[in-house]
């Protein structure tokens, strides 16, 4: 039998590990690992091999997100810093009516899909602009805003606040899609 304080033991590096990737850091996968590690030992001590199978799974996982968050400040280094005369501080420009106009949505799709987007990127200004000054998708605006927000769910969030203003503008939605 495994002792009661193994359950406090599992749940505390979990935590601790969710905290650190909340924080952005990428080791904190790592940390992960090690409790997915817990997780093995404690399925075979307890013969439930679900835990066990299930532990080998999200360790793959871990450790495919550690390998692609220890990269993300390489990648994001060799995104040259393209701004528009228009963006020269990196804020969105104050007239956001004429957005259908400025803005390549599926310029930016692509970004997002080949990873080469980022935050400088002037359309996601003038898109998150022109949605709160329409007033669509608030929820989604602060989500997209939140840097701390894991980069996949701040994508996903903007490509919410582009299909809505899209969709205003009279285009169709689904040429914005992400190929996560």
């Amino acid at each position: 039998m495994i002792a009661w304080y193994w359950s406090w033991i599992l749940m505390s590096v979990n935590l601790t590990a969710m905290v650190l990737v909340g924080r952005r850091l990428w080791w904190a996968w790592l940390v992960a690992v090690v409790a997915e590690c817990l997780w093995l030992v404690y399925g075979y001590t307890t013969q439930q091999w679900g835990f066990s199978v299930f532990a080998m799974v999200f360790g793959a996982v871990y450790l495919r997100n550690a390998y692609a968050w220890r990269d993300e400040p390489r990648r994001a280094a060799q995104i040259p810093d393209e701004k528009s005369p228009d963006h020269a501080g990196n804020k969105p420009g104050l007239d956001v009516s004429a957005i259908g106009a400025l803005v390549d949505f599926d310029a930016l799709a692509m970004a997002i899909e080949n990873r080469s987007w980022s935050d400088a990127d002037p359309r996601a200004h003038d898109i998150v602009a022109a949605a709160r000054a329409r007033g669509l998708h608030p929820v989604a605006i602060d989500i997209y805003e939140d840097h701390a927000s894991p980069r996949p769910v701040r994508e996903r969030a903007l490509a919410v606040i582009a299909g809505a203003v899209r969709r205003q503008d009279g285009h169709p939605a689904a040429s914005f899609r992400l190929a996560s």
